[in-house]
């Protein structure tokens, strides 16, 4: 129950906490991260088992005016919270709480009537489609597209673009607020979901400044 907030007016609201729960003098703001709208959305999606609700209302998680990344986004990790929530008990799929997510951001109605956001695909739990782009002492040259599983390393997907060097890692749209390059060391053991990519961003591999 973490990541929930009961209200005591009215009856059966919640809020969810769209944020990192870890202890430290971080702001609120700092502890948004797309990997917390993703555990936060199955968390309530569990309780509102428990509690025999048949139907869930949500507004898009950490996208209102202060948000740190893109609504779309948002959408995407709730998209892909369900359907992971839904497919690790099979006894769900007989009378499984249906969730309505409401959308009013246009440019993310934009994108779902262009036919720019899969959620069919994010609901499936299908590989996520990235856009890699090495940066080295040569022009930057046309991103590399691959699909990727959301739980394999940073070590694991970007192997084959590495060199001896150690590149700076770095990703767009922004992942989380403050969100600066690391070095290859530092993230190598992240899982993709971890380091805050989704389908649609863009990770930056660069070799510039590399030992």
């Amino acid at each position: 129950m973490d990541w929930t907030v009961k209200w005591t007016e009215p009856d059966r609201a919640y809020g969810i906490i769209a944020r990192e729960l870890i202890e430290n003098t971080s702001t609120s703001r700092d502890r948004r991260s797309l990997e917390a709208i993703r555990l936060s959305f199955k968390a309530f999606l569990c309780m509102s088992q428990q509690h025999g609700y048949r139907r869930v209302h949500v507004q898009l998680l950490a996208a209102g005016r202060k948000r740190v990344f893109h609504p779309w986004m948002s959408l995407i990790q709730m998209a892909r919270a369900y359907g992971e929530w839904f497919r690790e008990d099979r006894a769900r799929t007989d009378d499984p709480v249906a969730a309505t997510i409401y959308v009013v951001d246009p440019g993310v109605i934009s994108l779902i009537q262009g036919g720019y956001l899969e959620i069919g695909r994010e609901l499936q739990g299908a590989p996520i489609h990235l856009l890699v782009e090495v940066i080295d002492e040569a022009p930057r040259g046309e991103p590399h597209h691959s699909l990727v599983n959301t739980d394999q390393t940073i070590a694991s997907f970007i192997g084959g673009f590495r060199s001896l060097r150690q590149p700076m890692i770095s990703a767009y749209p922004s992942p989380r607020h403050g969100f600066i390059p690391r070095s290859f060391g530092e993230v190598s053991d992240y899982a993709v979901r971890e380091f805050g990519l989704v389908s649609g961003s863009t990770l930056v591999i660069d070799f510039r400044d590399a030992a």
